[in-house]
């Protein structure tokens, strides 16, 4: 059986659509009142999110930077006490440098000044043979013995001190220094220039010669190579009658080993005695 339709029935159907159509147009208004706070939210979220992100990093950048800083700076700090370190350094160089330079200044100096003192003294061995002769001269005298007994003193008294002062010289100086002395004598005075030519000639062969000086008392032919330690000085001896012998020209030259108490303390010296010059044959 059909249900009549009322007018009140009508009223209701019609309220109870309007209602629904109500709820729909309100929930519609409401999540398109939510929508965009959903998305604002949203947005706020990873808003949020990315500056937390954005600040970390900055922060870690921060940081970074900050110990970039701080290992510039130490290395700086580094860099400039290596600096120091190395102006210090140079600066102990190069006073040690000038200190060894000045001591070097006076090293040489000093084996300059010794080899001058040397040879002044070595000059001094020719007074040797100048008071040998005064004992000869003096002997030809009347009571002639207390004047020769008083000459043999002084000179060895002489002769010893001069070797003794010689040999600490030596000691002193390097062994490039360390030379044998020679000393040259001629009977005459034409025999100079022949002497004279004779020095260089020593010099080079490593000698130092302490001049040439007159004396009358050898009256051999040829030259004469006087040593005085055996063996020692036999084979420099043999060397210098070589180059004496070459550089003069004079035959049966010889060596010959002698006694010398000024020698007794080592120094090492050779006597090179020029023999006199052949007398020219008379021309008829």
């Amino acid at each position: 059986m059909a249900v009549p339709n009322t007018p009140n029935a009508d009223l209701e159907q019609a309220l109870f659509k309007a209602n629904l159509k109500e709820k729909r147009v309100r929930r519609r208004a409401t999540l398109a009142a939510l929508l965009p706070i959903a998305i604002g939210l949203a947005w706020v979220l990873y808003s949020l999110f990315e500056v937390t992100t954005w600040q970390v990093r900055a922060d870690d950048i921060a940081a970074h930077e900050a110990g970039v800083l701080k290992r510039e700076q130490e290395a700086e700090q580094r860099v400039a006490e290596a600096d120091a370190a190395r102006a210090a350094a140079e600066a102990t160089v190069k006073g040690s440098q000038e200190r060894e330079k000045a001591a070097t200044a006076s090293a040489t100096d000093m084996r300059q000044r010794l080899v001058k003192v040397r040879d002044e003294i070595g000059g001094l061995g020719g007074l040797l043979t100048d008071l040998n002769s005064a004992k000869a001269k003096a002997s030809k005298l009347n009571a002639s013995e207390a004047v020769e007994e008083q000459i043999t003193n002084v000179r060895s008294k002489l002769g010893q001190s001069l070797a003794r002062v010689e040999q600490e010289i030596d000691k002193a100086l390097p062994v490039e220094e360390q030379k044998a002395r020679i000393y040259i004598f001629i009977a005459e005075d034409s025999q100079n220039a022949v002497a004279k030519e004779l020095v260089p000639v020593l010099e080079q062969a490593g000698f130092d010669v302490a001049g040439v000086a007159k004396n009358a008392t050898y009256h051999g032919e040829g030259a004469e190579i006087r040593y005085f330690r055996e063996p020692q000085d036999k084979q420099d001896a043999t060397r210098i009658l070589e180059l004496v012998a070459k550089q003069t020209g004079q035959k049966d030259s010889k060596i010959v080993r002698t006694s010398d108490p000024d020698n007794a303390t080592g120094s090492r010296k050779f006597h090179v005695w020029l023999g006199k010059p052949a007398t020219p044959p008379v021309s008829r």
